[in-house]
């Protein structure tokens, strides 16, 4: 009999290849069922893990279908209340959660980090989905400790529930199929094994690096000669475009110092302020700073 899923794992370091198989331990203890006992005075409640990773949990017909996870589920939790005090009472069930249900995806890595547990060594890791229950997505996580000490025929000796939270549900599974099948890597020279498998997330690729040979655009200042050819314009525009009879009203304003009203129609202005007819000051005399700042009259 096969595993409805691949549950076979392996990855390399620098000179051993690791393998798992998973799938034998889910066959050889086909169902496996875990109850978590907890007071309520006056109830209490039990927790009932229905764990068929190998092909699947089977259906009950004695129970209606709304009292039951659905058909192609592998973990199953069933939250049952009774009243010991009333022997007599039904037990009431009060909660059916698809753990892992549909598409689990079994998931591998390698880690040494667990929370609950004194699991310090590296060892392997599997992850299954599950559906939504209550608006909440369930999964289940199983830390596979390698362990040759335990029997095999003791399955609920080895599996230890560790906690729940936000719909994630945690074991920890001593067995001896945690333990890997350890072989060497042969010489790069005759090829050597490919790559782990593409079990770990990914990372985005980083930002290429830019264009080494990309000039970046010149910057808003004005070259020097760009500054020329504004001047050579300037002084085309005073020479030819211009009419003569507006050229002094230019001067005049080129003689401006900041602070001072500007000259208006009707002023009277020194008449060596203004140059003879037909001759114009160079304009960089306009703009020299070494011009002294002349006062009109009023």
């Amino acid at each position: 009999m096969e595993c409805s899923f691949n549950y076979k794992y392996s990855y390399s370091n620098n000179t051993h290849r690791l393998s798992y198989d998973l799938c034998p331990l889910f066959l050889h203890h086909q169902p496996l069922t875990h109850e978590i006992i907890e007071d309520t005075p006056p109830t209490q409640t039990k927790h009932i893990y229905d764990i068929a990773l190998g092909v699947g949990i089977n259906k009950d017909g004695t129970l209606p279908a709304e009292l039951q996870c659905p058909s192609n589920s592998f973990i199953c939790l069933t939250v049952i209340n009774t009243r010991p005090n009333h022997p007599s009472e039904p037990p009431r069930i009060l909660q059916v959660v698809p753990v892992s249900s549909g598409d689990i995806r079994p998931k591998f890595r390698i880690t040494n980090t667990t929370t609950g547990t004194d699991i310090i060594m590296d060892h392997l890791q599997l992850t299954v989905h599950g559906l939504e229950y209550m608006k909440q997505k369930q999964k289940a996580v199983f830390h596979m400790q390698c362990d040759k000490a335990q029997p095999d025929d003791v399955p609920n000796a080895r599996l230890e529930f560790l906690y729940t939270w936000n719909g994630t549900h945690v074991f920890n599974w001593k067995t001896t199929y945690g333990c890997p099948e350890i072989s060497e890597l042969p010489d790069e020279s005759e090829g050597g094994p490919e790559g782990d498998d593409d079990s770990e997330e990914r990372l985005p690729p980083p930002d290429p690096e830019p264009d080494e040979g990309i000039v970046p655009p010149p910057g808003s200042s004005l070259s020097p000669l760009s500054f020329g050819f504004a001047i050579m314009f300037v002084f085309f525009l005073l020479r030819v475009v211009i009419p003569r009879r507006y050229q002094r009203s230019i001067l005049r304003l080129g003689a401006y110092v900041p602070g001072q009203r500007p000259p208006r129609a009707g002023d009277d202005v020194p008449l060596e302020e203004i140059p003879a007819s037909g001759e114009l000051r160079p304009l960089k005399s306009l703009i020299d700073s070494s011009i002294p700042h002349h006062k009109y009259i009023l």
